[in-house]
């Protein structure tokens, strides 16, 4: 998972681009994954630095909304990838 930091960065860099004040510029953005499975990597961090580097910790996270797999869409389907 990316560091809290990196989100800010596209973040700032899609303001630039875009030349607008609005988060993300109003852009979906997808992240995928389970963020209590995986941490950021701090050198030499305590624990108090890991936890703050997370993406949830992040003062964009209250912008984003969580949906969650109900249906195994694969196994419903008999498996084939037809």
């Amino acid at each position: 998972m990316a560091p809290k930091v990196a989100l800010e960065a596209v973040d700032v860099l899609l303001k630039d681009i875009m030349h607008n004040d609005e988060p993300f510029f109003r852009k979906v953005i997808v992240i995928g994954g389970d963020f209590r499975q995986v941490i950021p990597v701090v050198e030499h961090g305590q624990r108090e630095y890991l936890v703050d580097a997370c993406v949830h910790k992040s003062i964009l996270w209250k912008l984003f909304s969580i949906h969650r797999l109900t249906v195994n869409m694969r196994a419903r389907d008999g498996g084939s990838d037809e």
